[in-house]
C-alpha cells in the first residue's frame, strides 16, 4: 500500500512539474508588454550627449576568473535549497531502497526496475528543465544519473542480478546520456560528472574475475571519448581528470617495485599479462603525451590544465617504468622519456614560444634526466655524472636553442652542489674524493667563465647565474687546493703554510685586478679570501703552529701584503 502511495505521489509530482514549467513559460512571454514611451522634446539633446559621452569614454571592467572553490560555492549558493533538496532525496532514495530490501516490499527485479525508471524520469525531467532554468536542470540530471547508478550498483552488489558486462553497459549508457545532455546544452560540469561515473564503473560492478585487457580496453574507450570532447569543446580540465582516473587504476602496478623490495612484477603475473601491460602503458602514455603537446602547439596557448597534464604524463610514465621495466633497463627508458619531453619543449619553442610551456617541458626533461642518471649510477660516479651533465647541457642549449632555456638548464648545478658538499668538505683520503672535487670544481669554473664572457651584455639572468657559478667554482677551487695539499702533507704544517701562501697570492691578484678594472665582484671575492687568510692566521694558526713555521708564514704573507701596495700603484700608473 505504501509503495502504491509513493508511486501515485511521484506521478502527481511529475504532473505538477510540467504545469509549473508551462506557467513559467507563459509568464516569461507576458513579462515584456509593449509600453508606450513618452519622450519629452527637450530631452533628445541630453540623451544624445550622454550617449556620445558613453561611446567616447569606455571604462574597462576587470575580469577576475574565480578559482574552482569559488565557482563551486557560487553554483551551490544559487538556489541552494534545490541542491540541498536533491541531495536529501538522493540520500532518502538510498534509504528507501535499503528499507525496501529489508521489508521485502517488492521483488529484486521490481526494486531495481523501479530505481532505473525513477532515475530515467528524473534525468529526462532535468534535461527538459535545463532549457528554462539551467541550474535546476543540471541538478535534476545529476540526481537522475545518481539514482540509476545506485540502482545498478545495488543490483550487482546485493543480488548479482546482471552479468558484469550487462551492469557495465547500463552504467555506460547512463554515462552516455549524461554526456549527451552536457554537450547538447554546453554544460561542462555535467561532462565532468559523466567522466566520474564512467571511470567509476569498473569499481561499481564489482567483477570477481580480473581482466587486465578488459579493464584497460574500457578505460581506453572512455579516455578517447573524453579527449575528443576536451579538444572539441575546449574543456581542457577533462584531460588531466582522465589521466588521474587511469593512474588510480594503475597504482597497484606503479607501487609494486617500491614495496616488493626489488622483486619484478613479472614474477607474479603471466607472460601474456605482462605483454598486455607493456602495450597498455605505451598506448596510454603516447595518447596523453601527444594530446598535451598538440593541444599547446595547435591552439598557440598553454592553459594550466595543459601544463598539469604534461607533468602528470611524466609521473604516469615513471610509474609504469618503475613497475614493468627491469632494473638494468630503467635508465635507458627514462632517458628516452626525457628526450621526448626535450623534443616537446623544442617543438613548443619553435611553434609558439610560450614561456610557461617551454619552461615546464624543459624542467620535466631535466628531472627525468636526473632520475635516469640516478638509476644508472650511484656514489661518486653519480656526482661526477651530474657535474658533467650540468656542464654540457647549458652550453648545448646556448649554442643550438637560445638563452630562454639556458637559464633553466643552469639550475641543474643544484644536484652536483648538494651531493658533493659533504664529500668536498671532509678530509680527502681516497682517490674518489680527489676526482669528485676536481670534476665538480672544474665544471663550476668552466661553465661560469664560459657564460660570463658569452652573455656579458646579452642576457642579464644568465650573466648573474654565471657570476654565481664562478664564485662557487672559485670557492671549490680553494677547497681543492687545501685538500690536495693536506692529502700530500698529512699531519704537517707544510700544507697549511703553502695553502695560506697560495690563498694570499690569489686573493691579492683578484683584489688588485678588480680595483684597477673596476670589477667590484672580483675585488670583493679577493677581499673575502684575504679576510679569511688574516682571520685564520690570527685566530687559529697563531696558536697551533710551531714557532718556526709561524715565523716563516707571517713573514711571507706580510711581505706579500706590502708588495701588493707597490704593485697596485705601478699597475694604476700603467693603466693611466
Amino acid at each position: 500500500m505504501s509503495f502504491l502511495f509513493t508511486l501515485i505521489s511521484l506521478i502527481i509530482s511529475i504532473y505538477a512539474l510540467v504545469k509549473i514549467h508551462s506557467i513559467e513559460s507563459k509568464l516569461n512571454a507576458s513579462s515584456n508588454p509593449n509600453i508606450p514611451q513618452v519622450v519629452d522634446q527637450k530631452t533628445p539633446p541630453i540623451i544624445s550627449q550622454i550617449q556620445n559621452q558613453s561611446h567616447s569614454q569606455t571604462i574597462p571592467i576587470p575580469k577576475n576568473s574565480p578559482d574552482p572553490f569559488q565557482r563551486l560555492w557560487s553554483w551551490f549558493s544559487h538556489e541552494w535549497p534545490l541542491k540541498t533538496g536533491a541531495l536529501f532525496i538522493l540520500i532518502g532514495f538510498v534509504w528507501l531502497v535499503s528499507y525496501a530490501f529489508l521489508n521485502n516490499w517488492i521483488g529484486p527485479t521490481g526494486r531495481i526496475t523501479f530505481g532505473l525508471i525513477i532515475g530515467a524520469l528524473t534525468l529526462f525531467g532535468g534535461e527538459r528543465r535545463i532549457k528554462s532554468i539551467q541550474s535546476q536542470g543540471i541538478t535534476l540530471v545529476g540526481l537522475g544519473s545518481g539514482i540509476m547508478i545506485i540502482s545498478v550498483y545495488a543490483a550487482q552488489e546485493v543480488y548479482q542480478m546482471f552479468p558484469s558486462t550487462v551492469a557495465l553497459m547500463l552504467i555506460l549508457l547512463t554515462t552516455i546520456l549524461t554526456t549527451f545532455i552536457s554537450l547538447r546544452h554546453r554544460v561542462r560540469s555535467l561532462a565532468i560528472f559523466a567522466l566520474i561515473i564512467g571511470m567509476m564503473a569498473p569499481i561499481l560492478i564489482g567483477s570477481s574475475g580480473k581482466s587486465i585487457l578488459g579493464l584497460y580496453s574500457y578505460l581506453l574507450v572512455i579516455t578517447l571519448g573524453t579527449i575528443w570532447i576536451a579538444n572539441r569543446y575546449a574543456w581542457k580540465i577533462l584531460t588531466p581528470l582522465s589521466l588521474l582516473a587511469v593512474t588510480i587504476y594503475s597504482l597497484e602496478y606503479f607501487l609494486y617495485g617500491i614495496f616488493s623490495q626489488g622483486t619484478q612484477l613479472s614474477a607474479n603475473i603471466t607472460p601474456i599479462e605482462m605483454t598486455q601491460l607493456q602495450f597498455i602503458s605505451i598506448t596510454f602514455i603516447s595518447i596523453f603525451y601527444f594530446t598535451s603537446l598538440t593541444s599547446i602547439v595547435t591552439s598557440k596557448k598553454a592553459t594550466n590544465y595543459d601544463l598539469i597534464s604534461a607533468a602528470g604524463v611524466a609521473a604516469f610514465s615513471l610509474g609504469w617504468i618503475n613497475g614493468l621495466v627491469p632494473e638494468h633497463f630503467k635508465s635507458i627508458i627514462v632517458l628516452f622519456t626525457a628526450l621526448s619531453f626535450a623534443f616537446g619543449a623544442y617543438a613548443i619553442y619553435i611553434k609558439t614560444k610560450i614561456p610557461s610551456a617551454v619552461q615546464i617541458y624543459t624542467a620535466i626533461s631535466m628531472v627525468l634526466l636526473a632520475i635516469a642518471t640516478a638509476y644508472q649510477f650511484d656514489g661518486p660516479v653519480l656526482i661526477i655524472a651530474f657535474s658533467l651533465e650540468a656542464l654540457i647541457l647549458p652550453i648545448f642549449s646556448d649554442r643550438f636553442i637560445g638563452g630562454s632555456m639556458t637559464k633553466f638548464m643552469l639550475l641543474y648545478y643544484i644536484l652536483p652542489f648538494m651531493l658533493s658538499f659533504e664529500s668536498i668538505t671532509s678530509p680527502w683520503r681516497e682517490t674518489n674524493d680527489i676526482v669528485i672535487g676536481t670534476v665538480v670544481a672544474a665544471s663550476f669554473l668552466l661553465s661560469g667563465i664560459y657564460f660570463y664572457y658569452k652573455n656579458k651584455e646579452n642576457e642579464k639572468t644568465i650573466h648573474t647565474l654565471s657570476l654565481g657559478l664562478s664564485i662557487i667554482g672559485g670557492i671549490y677551487g680553494l677547497i681543492w687546493i687545501w685538500q690536495i695539499l693536506d692529502s700530500l702533507f698529512m699531519g704537517e704544517y707544510t700544507a697549511r703554510v703553502i695553502s695560506l701562501f697560495l690563498y694570499t697570492i690569489i686573493g691579492l691578484s683578484c683584489y688588485i685586478t678588480g680595483e684597477i678594472q673596476l670589477r667590484k665582484i672580483l675585488q670583493r671575492f679577493g677581499l673575502g679570501i684575504l679576510i679569511y687568510v688574516i682571520g685564520r692566521l690570527l685566530i687559529v694558526e697563531v696558536w697551533d703552529m710551531e714557532l718556526v713555521p709561524r715565523i716563516i708564514t707571517f713573514f711571507l704573507i706580510g711581505l706579500m701584503f706590502i708588495g701588493s701596495v707597490l704593485l697596485r700603484k705601478t699597475a694604476k700608473n700603467h693603466a693611466q
